[in-house]
């Protein structure tokens, strides 16, 4: 692939691609999330 084949990207479509590939539904609290909640969760970052 050369340099001249490559068209660039707009920023709606960038966004677009990181919105759909962001995920939808989370299966497990965020260590940091709860943390910041003052809920100490080291089982989620401990096995």
């Amino acid at each position: 692939m050369t340099a001249s084949s490559v068209r660039p990207v707009s920023e709606r479509e960038a966004r677009q691609v990181a919105e759909a590939a962001r995920e939808q539904v989370w299966h497990k609290p965020s260590f940091a999330k709860e943390l910041f909640l003052g809920r100490f969760r080291l089982d989620l970052i401990h096995p």
